[in-house]
């Protein structure tokens, strides 16, 4: 029987930048992303985030705006001057959910923006069901198709 060459598929695995100064927040904010089919990267600074980007191109940037040395406005607009609609960037953050912020948001080039606590550690601290249908939402949110889905018990 002949074999089919077909049969196998390799997928692109769509990769988000995590830039978070709260080491604990990032590796969890990536726990969960890995955990449904995304590949992570991180940065805990500014400066880092945009030498990542730069080696990585990831598709997605998830951008604390509270960041040491360049804050995450800067680096939005950084990242949106040198690779245009390219990149995915979402705020992360914990300014009140305004007019103001959402303004500020997007005068620096982000796509959208998650407030902080509950849209990061609801994701991280649910239940399996529930953790569920917020990663749906995070996948939605990110706009890049999620490679599978998995949950712990």
């Amino acid at each position: 029987m002949a074999h089919n060459r077909n049969v196998y598929r390799f997928f692109a695995v769509p990769t988000v930048l995590i830039v978070e100064d709260n080491r604990a927040l990032a590796h969890a904010v990536a726990e969960v992303l890995r955990s449904i089919g995304y590949g992570t990267l991180i940065a805990h600074d500014g400066e880092a985030a945009l030498s990542e980007a730069e080696r990585s191109r990831p598709e997605v940037a998830l951008v604390d705006l509270e960041l040491p040395a360049i804050d995450g406005l800067e680096v939005a607009r950084r990242l949106r001057e040198g690779y245009g609609k390219q990149i995915r960037l979402i705020a992360n953050t914990a300014w009140p959910d305004n007019a103001e912020t959402h303004s500020k948001t997007a005068a620096a080039g982000f796509d959208d923006v998650l407030i902080k606590p509950t849209s990061i550690y609801q994701i991280y601290q649910g239940r399996s069901a529930q953790r569920k249908a917020t990663c749906l939402v995070m996948a939605v949110r990110l706009q890049v198709p999620a490679v599978q889905w998995r949950t712990r018990a």
